[in-house]
């Protein structure tokens, strides 16, 4: 059964249409993406990742009407900032003061870029991992703290559930890596940037389609008209999801939009 009602569908990247293995977004996957396009379906990125690294990937090679950035933090049509949202500086402070006492790598995302305290092994497995550069490499206490948009703690989930989590009452932590977290408001989530986005253009959130894969992917799973998590995904989405389609290295997105869209 086609789905012919689809008006914009919403890609997360990483584990998503962006390979761990090859680090790169298939061509199979570019060409049915932009296919949707040429049907008249706006498409948007949706992504923990900030502008720079969301077009890095993109290449002008995929093209796309805008993203959801930083997990709804930054939300963009064509070349026009639609909505923009920072995390508590409370929370923002007690975690940098944390990173000091405790010694662990924080990165914080700002209008400038991103900058990040120190570079340890879990650093350093991650962006291996997922093929994106480091970050510069700085103090954090130069930076304006009641303007950022995301930070990422290089930690795992017991050690954050013990010593961040209860003392950071107006963020949240999600995860796609043991060693690693995206820390935002409890505020904004990349559905809550998704309905910026449709707010603007006048699209009712039942004519969406997402694709997804990990913890920062759910609320947008749950919220689109229709959702579809990646045979990789963690089981919370695909719970959650409408439909399961192959693995991100099998091209699953270019798979059920060939199969279901167009």
């Amino acid at each position: 059964m086609k789905l012919n009602n689809i008006k914009a569908a919403f890609f997360d990247m990483d584990g998503t249409i962006v390979s761990f293995t090859t680090h790169k977004i298939s061509d199979r996957d570019i060409s049915a993406i932009n296919k949707l396009r040429e049907k008249g379906i706006k498409v948007f990125i949706s992504s923990g990742r900030d502008k720079n690294n969301i077009m890095k990937v993109l290449d002008n090679t995929l093209k796309v009407d805008g993203f959801v950035g930083m997990n709804g933090n930054l939300n963009v049509i064509g070349d026009e900032i639609i909505s923009e949202h920072f995390m508590d500086e409370d929370d923002v402070r007690f975690i940098v003061d944390a990173s000091k006492r405790l010694n662990f790598a924080l990165s914080l995302f700002t209008r400038e870029g991103v900058v990040l305290n120190l570079a340890d092994d879990k650093v350093h497995a991650v962006h291996d991992h997922v093929e994106v550069p480091i970050p510069k490499i700085a103090s954090l206490d130069e930076l304006d703290l009641s303007k950022v948009f995301q930070m990422n703690s290089y930690t795992t989930r017991a050690f954050d559930e013990e010593n961040l989590v209860p003392y950071m009452n107006n963020s949240v932590f999600k995860r796609w890596n043991d060693d690693f977290a995206d820390i935002n408001s409890k505020k904004t989530s990349k559905l809550k940037g998704i309905n910026k986005i449709l707010e603007k253009l006048g699209i009712d959130i039942k004519d969406t389609i997402s694709f997804g894969d990990s913890e920062n992917d759910l609320e947008m799973i749950k919220g689109t008209g229709v959702s579809v998590a990646m045979a990789n995904a963690m089981p919370v989405i695909k719970n959650a999801a409408t439909y399961i389609t192959k693995d991100c290295d099998e091209s699953g997105a270019a798979y059920f939009i060939e199969n279901y869209i167009l």
